[in-house]
């Protein structure tokens, strides 16, 4: 069972899984909001750094339980957020939610795609997060990193390894 910790420290969010707070959370996992945040700034907005999602998770030891620190959910929208292509975000840069969309299928984590995402839904602050759902126009290239995913051979979790380039 996963929970939702609206925050975005990892110190908060990790207290709730396992029994390391030493309370009666014992979460299997949370909803990776510092993910989430960092990746609207490094993916969306574009005025985050790689450092920031390497920094995420080096900190995943020391605040989660072992248990959860591969089962993170992590997601780049959701029912309470504006969406990943409203104008807050990436202003329906589709080439964004692209590499955010391969950033997300290829993470540590269980990956949570929010229905309309792969429409091209852009709502900004509830209620206009929660579109909805129609005959719309889908966006090939989430169903493409699935079915690419299904075909590849099956490979064991493991630790995660971060290769980042820096162009500066």
């Amino acid at each position: 069972m996963f929970g939702e910790v609206y925050d975005g420290s990892d110190a908060k969010c990790g207290s709730y899984t396992g029994t390391r707070a030493g309370g009666p959370f014992e979460l299997d996992s949370v909803v990776d909001y510092p993910l989430y945040f960092r990746i609207n700034d490094v993916f969306a907005r574009a005025t985050g750094n790689t450092r920031q999602l390497e920094d995420h998770y080096a900190a995943i030891p020391a605040n989660y339980d072992s248990t959860a620190a591969m089962r993170l959910v992590t997601f780049l929208d959701n029912h309470d957020q504006p969406r990943f292509l409203s104008s807050g975000n990436a202003g329906n840069n589709l080439q964004r939610l692209r590499l955010a969309l391969v950033f997300l299928y290829t993470a540590r984590g269980i990956p949570c795609l929010y229905y309309g995402t792969e429409q091209g839904f852009n709502g900004g602050n509830d209620p206009y997060d929660r579109e909805d759902m129609f005959a719309g126009h889908a966006i090939q290239f989430p169903r493409m990193l699935q079915t690419t995913f299904k075909q590849a051979p099956k490979a064991k979790p493991k630790a995660q390894e971060n290769l980042f380039l820096d162009l500066t």
